[in-house]
């Protein structure tokens, strides 16, 4: 792990967004966490603030390619009139395009609101995509069951919600998923961007390394 490279992405990727610093958090803990094998690949956004794109900047692109990743770009507007361009980020391009393929698959089975169309297309399609992105199986299925069943969200939902960084933890493993993968990641965070650590460890109301 290149610890001078990475601590030049965090710094300038964390420029990029000002004021608006928890984003750049999202794009820096998804590239690490693909650097240290706990994301098989990652699911980022070319965010646009101030008329200029994160990745205008080359020298992110060129760090991002002296830390062994490849990264596939693809522009979609589904959900809103604006243009998101996606980032499917992984060591292989293999794995990118696997990203790629099921988070197409995924927008393919909803409609412009984001109605299922194809129960069994977006029940895949997730189940695939929490998979790459590395979330714990646990958690990707309660999250499947509570859309396909439409689980009201109660208080236990929100709590979880308020407590956790990256993906929705499920009511029975919440702690067997935060150690799996929230843990790692916080460890490797604390370790290699320590602005970022920072950062995150000021929300007191979030789990950090316990």
């Amino acid at each position: 792990m290149n610890i001078d490279l990475l601590r030049e992405l965090e710094g300038v990727v964390l420029d990029f967004y000002e004021k608006k610093k928890m984003m750049g958090v999202s794009f820096l803990t998804g590239v690490l966490g693909v650097l240290i094998d706990l994301k098989p690949a990652a699911l980022l956004i070319n965010d646009k603030l101030n008329d200029s794109k994160l990745l205008d900047n080359k020298r992110i692109m060129e760090i991002l390619n002296k830390l062994g990743v490849d990264l596939v770009r693809e522009r979609l507007n589904k959900f809103s009139n604006e243009e998101i361009e996606y980032l499917y980020l992984a060591k292989t391009a293999r794995m990118s395009l696997e990203l790629q393929k099921w988070h197409r698959e995924f927008f393919n089975s909803v409609s412009e609101t984001g109605e299922i169309l194809d129960k069994k297309e977006w029940i895949e399609a997730n189940y695939q995509i929490g998979k790459i992105l590395g979330y714990p199986e646990t958690a990707t299925s309660e999250y499947i069951r509570m859309q396909i069943e439409n689980v009201k969200k109660d208080n236990n939902y929100r709590f979880r919600m308020e407590r956790n960084y990256y993906y929705m933890h499920s009511a029975r493993y919440e702690n067997e998923e935060f150690e799996a993968y929230d843990h790692r990641l916080n460890l490797a965070v604390n370790e290699y961007l320590p602005v970022t650590a920072q950062i995150m460890q000021a929300n007191t109301k979030k789990r950090w390394l316990e």
